[in-house]
């Protein structure tokens, strides 16, 4: 797998390969735009902000979800229609103090 230095290198000679002529600032456009959208792939978003959406009788898809003790699990929540109360499906053998998650797949 390539490194998101990696990639993004070979990303800005893709653009500059096709539309270098048309836009003299590509590589300063093309190297922020990639850079923004790494650091929103890789956010973690507090659980106090927001939970993953229900889709189907309360229960979230799986997501990635990091710990107090930094942590990184996979499991799915389940909340109430309002939100208030919720617990989470760890597939780990000890109970864990969910801080934040992030997709494991961004739709």
């Amino acid at each position: 797998m390539k490194t998101i230095e990696q990639e993004k290198s070979d990303y800005l000679t893709r653009l500059m390969a096709k539309y270098a002529a048309e836009e003299p600032n590509l590589t300063e456009l093309a190297m922020e735009s990639f850079s923004l959208g790494v650091t929103f792939a890789q956010q973690w978003i507090p659980v106090d902000d927001e939970l993953p959406e229900a889709v189907e009788h309360g229960e979230s898809e799986r997501v990635l979800i990091k710990t107090n003790k930094d942590e990184i699990f996979i499991a799915s929540c389940h909340h109430s229609i309002d939100k208030t109360n919720h617990d989470w499906s760890v597939e780990c053998n000890h109970l864990v103090d969910v801080e934040f998650w992030r997709p494991i797949e961004i739709k």
